[in-house]
């Protein structure tokens, strides 16, 4: 039984970073953040309000343009209970916001966010959603944010800043723009989980997208079509801040909608780790901490029936694929154990509930979800009736 991919698209709720931060448009020295990281001002002192009056940035007439918002000032170390991100202000018509993938929001509680001067941010009660892509934005009493590229296309330099493996420093990495779409900006920046939330910035400091997922090709087409192309490696996706369609709603509404996709994600990932342990090895013990009922079940069920036939089972291996010669009643059980298999997945699909959410986006995310389950039932429907 070959393995049944999983979705190829990677979200690093957890964690996106940067190493040695000075921004495109400055030259100064690290010697300002080392002295504001040590200096006497408490966090307390330095806290970017968000429940004070909205701060309008306007632009007097006559005077000579400031010069771009510092990356250290204006990028922000996002953690919580679960996970590790990134966020930056932006300046958009007039009025500065924290801005920071829904993923990294998205889950668990006791939120801290700062930036490297000890200058923190709190969340609202109301929140604004990206309609279409994974964005979440909510105003701050702030003067400044990054402003919003306008003009950018392929080769242009950038670079991602942000919260790399969630070590809680800034860092940049240098890449360029490698592919445009009406949503997503391709770069060839190597951010990895933690970076997240950061903004990818132009020469002039502008933000010109958002780093959000890893994806790779390998997971959706054989290697003789992707051989001696770029598109072997892995990608990497950021989401575009300049025509985006955002909806308000409540932070407790958002927090609600964003645990029931992460459950169901999770789901689907743990019905991918059982497909592949059965790819790899049909009479493997397969493990899982899953607080899905019908997930537990089965691996318990499952794990008997191995414990039951290890002894009897007579295996060889061809490079990593292991096989076994099984007795007929054996056969039997194993096919049993697989018809249930493509049973729960069926179930899974069918719990999965599109009016749960009122974000258009995360009610793509679960048809994805529930396409994936329905997929992998007939997927076990058909080893079972080719099982050995």
């Amino acid at each position: 039984m070959n393995a049944y991919q999983s979705i190829a698209r990677v979200l690093f709720a957890a964690v996106f970073c940067f190493g040695g931060v000075r921004s495109f448009a400055e030259n100064e020295t690290n010697a300002s953040v080392v002295a504001a990281t040590n200096g006497s001002a408490s966090v307390e002192e330095s806290a970017i309000k968000v429940d004070a009056p909205v701060v309008k940035v306007e632009q007097p007439a006559g005077k000579v343009e400031e010069p771009p918002l510092r990356v250290e000032r204006g990028v922000f170390l996002v953690e919580n209970d679960t996970g590790r991100g990134t966020g930056f202000l932006m300046q958009d018509e007039g009025q500065v916001y924290f801005v920071s993938n829904m993923h990294v929001l998205g889950g668990g509680t006791g939120f801290s966010i700062k930036n490297v001067y000890g200058e923190t941010v709190s969340i609202p009660d109301t929140v604004q959603v990206a309609s279409d892509r994974d964005l979440i934005r909510f105003p701050v009493n702030h003067p400044r944010g990054f402003r919003v590229s306008k003009d950018y296309g392929f080769g242009d330099a950038v670079c991602a800043v942000g919260n790399s493996g969630g070590e809680g420093v800034l860092t940049r990495i240098d890449g360029t723009v490698m592919a445009l779409g009406p949503k997503l900006v391709e770069v060839s920046c190597t951010f990895i989980p933690g970076n997240s939330g950061g903004p990818v910035l132009d020469k002039s400091n502008q933000v010109v997208c958002v780093s959000t997922y890893v994806t790779s090709e390998t997971n959706s087409m054989p290697n003789w079509i992707l051989e001696g192309s770029r598109f072997k490696e892995t990608r990497r996706m950021a989401v575009r801040v300049d025509n985006v369609d955002w909806m308000t709603m409540s932070w407790r509404d958002f927090c609600r909608e964003a645990a029931y996709v992460d459950r169901m994600d999770e789901y689907s990932d743990e019905i991918v780790w059982i497909v592949k342990s059965l790819s790899d090895d049909k009479f493997k013990m397969i493990y899982s901490d899953t607080d899905y009922r019908g997930i537990q079940d089965w691996i318990k069920s499952y794990n008997q029936y191995i414990r039951s036939f290890g002894s009897r089972l007579t295996k060889t291996s061809t490079g990593t694929t292991v096989n076994y010669s099984v007795s007929p009643t054996m056969k039997r059980s194993l096919k049993e154990k697989i018809r249930d298999l493509a049973e729960l997945m069926d179930e899974l699909s069918r719990e999965v509930n599109l009016n749960a959410v009122t974000i258009p986006c995360f009610k793509e995310e679960l048809e994805e979800y529930a396409g994936y389950f329905e997929r992998s039932c007939k997927q076990m429907e058909i080893v079972v009736e080719t099982l050995l």
